[in-house]
């Protein structure tokens, strides 16, 4: 009986020195997710999740204010949405990328070359990418304008006020100008009542006139 109640002691002692002699046989539970040790994902809380829905809210309002031509605006939301994220994540690093062009184009060169600069070094590939391509076109040399490329227009309204000077200094007089032509006067409307009374009158003068004819002719036969 005292053998039978060793052996169950000798075993444990060979456990723990085997448990110590390979530690990796301990932690083999915890690796594969079947120890008490796992840990479970942390849960989102509604805080979180409105912050979220805020950010995304005006980062969509940023980028139609910059559509629309309305770069302050568009600065303001993109600058408040990118402000409730986290910096090296992926949708902050949209939206500062989308702020970089709406500071271009609001004139805050200064302030969107800092921040390009910055987003060279974002740990998401894809904001590191479009930062750089982005610096690229920022930092590019502006072409010079030669003078023999610009063909400059003359000023005729100085020549014209020139030349009248002119003309007066060596006349005495100003020069005459094309007078001006005066509008046709309208014509008179007419009276239709003048115009039938006037054809009545032709057509009693014409039967008076072909009476008196006819008149002479038959005196004439008798």
């Amino acid at each position: 009986m005292a053998a039978e109640q060793d052996q169950p002691d000798q075993e444990a002692v060979f456990h723990s020195l085997n448990s110590s002699l390979n530690p990796a046989s301990g932690a083999s539970a915890v690796e594969t997710g079947t120890g008490p040790e796992t840990a479970d994902p942390k849960p989102v809380t509604d805080f979180e999740a409105m912050t979220l829905d805020r950010a995304q809210t005006l980062y969509d309002q940023g980028r139609m204010l910059f559509e629309a031509g309305r770069y302050r605006e568009a600065i303001e939301s993109l600058e408040t949405g990118a402000a409730l994220l986290p910096a090296n994540g992926r949708l902050g690093g949209e939206m500062q990328v989308w702020l970089v062009t709406a500071y271009e184009a609001a004139g805050l060169r200064d302030a969107g070359l800092q921040l390009c600069r910055q987003l060279t070094k974002h740990p998401h590939l894809e904001t590191r990418s479009q930062a750089r391509r982005l610096l690229a076109i920022l930092e590019a040399p502006v072409l010079s304008k030669r003078p023999e490329w610009l063909t400059e227009i003359p000023d005729l309204s100085s020549l014209e006020a020139a030349d009248g000077a002119g003309f007066k200094a060596a006349t005495g007089q100003a020069p005459s100008r094309s007078p001006r032509s005066r509008p046709m006067p309208e014509p008179k409307s007419i009276d239709p009542a003048l115009i039938v009374h006037e054809n009545r009158f032709l057509g009693f003068g014409l039967l008076l006139v072909t009476l008196v004819i006819a008149g002479v002719l038959w005196l004439g036969r008798a």
